[in-house]
């Protein structure tokens, strides 16, 4: 995939509602791909039950983080406020 001008932050497409569209792509940011695999390490299957706690000052991030959570079968409890 190229990038384009309606990529955001380089992790999904957005339309112009603002809204994400289509799947979120870790690899395009380091930080989110180093996220994502350290969260597929903790949820892989014999790994223990421990639970993880991602606190971020922007909820763009958060949803971004929520979408690979539901596209990855994790699951995820939001608290916003």
């Amino acid at each position: 995939a190229s990038a384009s001008s309606s990529n955001s932050g380089g992790y999904g497409r957005r339309s112009s509602s603002g809204r994400s569209q289509g799947p979120v792509h870790p690899e395009w940011s380091g930080k989110m791909f180093v996220l994502y695999r350290l969260m597929k390490e903790m949820r892989r299957p014999g790994n223990g039950n421990d639970k993880i706690v991602i606190i971020s000052n922007y909820t763009q991030t958060l949803d971004l983080i929520g979408k690979m959570c539901g596209e990855n079968n994790w699951g995820f409890c939001r608290l916003d406020g």
